[in-house]
């Protein structure tokens, strides 16, 4: 079973990121408006949408180490010893056998690499780990969704796009959506097939 853990934490930190979103644009709504926001709209509106797309890139990252420690920890529990496996991947050198027992050797540094918020990179690197999120029709709604905000946020990081054209109710929808979808990640990886039974 996989730990429902981190979606619990990562979805307090997205209401946590509601809570200022709707904060700030209170503040911007009301009369007398807060000169602050007012002055410095589109630096917070941008930085909620970069801080947004981090809490769902590290939710990524955690389901898929959370993931890879439980099938490192039914491998080595099985006890294959190492030679075979390499054996059936080509390996036949004399050299290259060990007599131990097979680990994949998959540590978070690997994940971490890989991950991105990226709609297609995301499905990418869960078919490494044996998990199909783009046959699975509430992962695959939102690919034009989170295409097109990632988008925005690499144009935010990467050419400094001033966000003109979203506001805070739109910055809003994008972290219920982000919160929505992350909820659809987990539980097609709490479905695998691979994961023991409760």
């Amino acid at each position: 079973m996989i730990n429902r853990t981190a979606l619990t934490v990562f979805s307090q930190q997205f209401d946590d990121l509601l809570l200022i979103v709707s904060e700030s644009n209170r503040r911007v709504t009301v009369d007398p408006i807060d000169r602050l926001f007012e002055n410095y709209l589109n630096v917070f509106t941008k930085s909620y949408i970069v801080s947004a797309c981090s809490i769902l890139e590290a939710f990524i990252q955690d389901v898929l180490f959370s993931y890879v420690t439980v099938m490192e920890d039914r491998i080595i529990k099985s006890n294959i010893p190492r030679n075979i496996i390499m054996w059936s991947h080509g390996e036949t050198k004399k050299t290259s056998y060990r007599f131990e027992s097979y680990k994949t050797g998959i540590e978070k540094s690997n994940i971490t690499d890989e991950v991105s918020a990226n709609f297609f990179k995301t499905i990418k690197i869960f078919e490494k780990i044996g998990i199909d999120l783009e046959g699975n029709a509430n992962f695959a709604k939102y690919a034009d969704f989170i295409g097109s905000t990632v988008d925005k946020r690499n144009r935010i990081v990467h050419h400094n796009d001033n966000a003109s054209d979203i506001s805070l109710t739109d910055v809003i929808n994008i972290i219920e959506k982000f919160k929505e979808y992350a909820e659809a990640i987990f539980a097609v990886v709490e479905k695998s097939p691979h994961l023991p039974a409760l």
